[in-house]
């Protein structure tokens, strides 16, 4: 990219900037009140959706629109962070899992539409934004290490400004990168602000995304919202796709407390509330109370849904041109014939030239390494 002409362009230009990217979407769209780009690492679409918040809470607007993205079209960023240790040499994060050495990166575009108007008289709203907060981990033991303090900090504020009870919710979209340090604080803060005084019976379903589609980075905390919403409108706790054995630092962290690590789709509780989190590395976490509304507690929920583990080996797809094999000739050669004639008729469709195919010698290379493969 660097060697090329389109480095020097305007469009580069525009690109460049994250001022930009949300100026785009605002130009797009014809809409011309506040717009924003907030980077805080891991915690920017969730501070995002705070800003959108707080604006329509003192009326600035009466619609936000709070949007998360995470694309990955450089190398580099991926180098970088193998080299600083922050992903998983086995391309899992093992959320709350024993096996727990890092992230998987992921990509994701999502986006949550928000309005200030009561949504009680339309029945396609189905969740609302209670409370949020946004806090700083300040000094840890080193910049980018989790301050459990400053979590717990962060749950009672966000609590505080829901008026809500911990015990109100019933599930918890955890951070959860799957790292060995970051989990089983994140899972000690849990322990001591929202399941500490839960009754044995209150108990609160926590899960993470990441396990699921990866890390997602900037997006995760609009991840986190589309899935927490999902979970609350249909009444379904989802399960953690990579959790085998439980990290024993959590384990004795949440132990003995209300608390499930799904593995398969679970039922929630009633009150239709839940939490996500969002912590940036840069030390910026935010935290977001979620509740669905009553038009959506009172639908019938699904049953739940049994969840198998496959695992599929990869097996690459048979050229159109050598799909079945026949007999081997007299004179040593081997024929092959395609069973899909369409799938030839299109691929060769280009290459016909007063009636004859010409079939280019880079189509003759790749049904050499296809005989190979």
């Amino acid at each position: 990219l660097g060697a090329s002409p389109a480095i020097t362009s305007v469009f580069a230009a525009t690109a460049a900037h994250l001022s930009v990217f949300c100026g785009r979407i605002s130009f797009v769209l014809g809409l011309q009140g506040a717009c924003m780009s907030s980077d805080t690492a891991c915690s920017s679409s969730l501070v995002a959706t705070h800003s959108a918040v707080r604006a329509l809470q003192r009326v600035e607007c009466t619609s936000a629109l709070a949007c998360g993205t995470n694309m990955m079209y450089s190398l580099m960023s991926n180098i970088g962070s193998a080299v600083a240790g922050m992903t998983s040499r086995r391309g899992r994060s093992h959320t709350f899992d024993e096996r727990a050495d890092g992230y998987a990166r992921g990509e994701a575009c999502g986006s949550a539409a928000l309005q200030l108007a009561e949504p009680s008289d339309d029945s396609s709203i189905r969740v609302s934004i209670h409370g949020c907060a946004v806090r700083q981990d300040g000094r840890s033991a080193s910049l980018t290490a989790p301050n459990g303090q400053a979590q717990q900090a962060l749950l009672r504020a966000t609590l505080a400004d829901a008026g809500i009870a911990a015990a109100e919710m019933v599930v918890l979209e955890a951070h959860g990168t799957g790292t060995s340090l970051g989990d089983p604080i994140e899972a000690g803060s849990l322990a001591a602000v929202v399941l500490a005084k839960r009754g044995v019976d209150e108990v609160l379903a926590v899960g993470s995304g990441k396990a699921n589609v990866g890390h997602t980075e900037p997006a995760a905390g609009m991840t986190g919202i589309v899935r927490l919403a999902s979970a609350l409108a249909h009444g379904l706790g989802t399960p953690n796709a990579q959790l085998r054995v439980l990290n024993p630092h959590v384990e004795a962290a949440v132990g003995g407390l209300p608390c499930a690590m799904l593995t398969q789709c679970a039922v929630l509780g009633t009150s239709g509330a839940g939490g996500v989190s969002s912590f940036g590395y840069s030390g910026t976490i935010a935290h977001t109370v979620l509740r669905a509304l009553p038009h959506a507690l009172s639908e019938d929920h699904h049953a739940a849904v049994g969840f198998q583990r496959r695992r599929f080996a990869w097996s690459e797809p048979a050229h159109p041109l050598v799909q079945s094999r026949l007999s081997q000739s007299d004179g040593g050669d081997t024929i092959y014939r395609s069973t899909n004639l369409d799938t030839v008729r299109s691929l060769v469709a280009d290459h016909i030239v007063q009636g004859s195919i010409l079939m280019p010698g880079a189509g003759y290379l790749e049904m050499g390494r296809a005989l190979l493969a």
